[in-house]
């Protein structure tokens, strides 16, 4: 909730048409799509950079896609929802597809990743590699992942005490990006953390203290 409530915030949608019967030659092929777009609720225009990636979610290699995902020039307009991309994913089942937008300074202003639905049919992997460093004096974590995580949800171990404020939780991951996590009162407290389906492989974070 606190991420769609942002100033500035992104939003998906996945798009299939179907394939339908030889006899009906007017509908289109099989194809399946993903739209984003933003949402202001600025009363100026927002200068950004979008930037979007795909991955395969159980090996969490690259996933190709139709469009190239290198960074791209945007203006958000005040007020209103901006379409940004449409792109198309050859294969829809297995690949999770993020966007993020930036200022023109390099802060992440939203992110936004879109999964393959019903999330009860996707395939997780069963090591994602998830990595939180704790950097001693900010108050903040930073997660890395090797392979698509969602849900992750950080927390202090229970036998060290009540936990910690964290200003952000519950979040997705995907390869080749660093999410920051603000947080309180971690002080030199641990950190586990959990996220879907980690019951089916292997269970729990590596933590570096820096």
């Amino acid at each position: 909730m606190k991420r769609a409530l942002a100033p500035v915030s992104i939003a998906s949608e996945r798009i299939e048409t179907k394939e339908n019967l030889n006899i009906l030659r007017g509908y289109p092929t099989h194809k399946s799509k993903v739209a984003f777009w933003a949402c202001s609720s600025l009363l100026t225009e927002t200068a950004a950079k979008l930037s979007f990636a795909a991955h395969d979610i159980t090996s969490g290699e690259v996933a190709a896609v139709s469009q190239p995902t290198a960074p791209t020039g945007t203006t958000i307009k005040p007020n209103c929802a901006t379409e940004l991309v449409t792109i198309e994913v050859p294969f829809p089942t297995t690949t999770v597809v993020s966007a993020t937008l930036r200022s023109l300074t390099g802060e992440v202003l939203a992110r936004c990743i879109s999964w393959p639905d019903p999330l009860k049919f996707v395939t997780f992997a069963e090591d994602p590699q998830v990595l939180v460093r704790i950097k001693d004096g900010r108050d903040e974590v930073v997660v890395k992942c090797a392979k698509p995580v969602k849900g992750l949800v950080l927390q202090v171990p229970l036998e060290e005490g009540d936990d910690a404020g964290w200003g952000d939780n519950c979040v997705d991951v995907v390869p080749g990006e660093e999410v920051r996590v603000p947080v309180r009162g971690l002080a030199r407290r641990g950190v586990e953390g959990r996220w879907l389906c980690d019951w089916e492989g292997k269970r729990g974070v590596e933590v570096i203290r820096e």
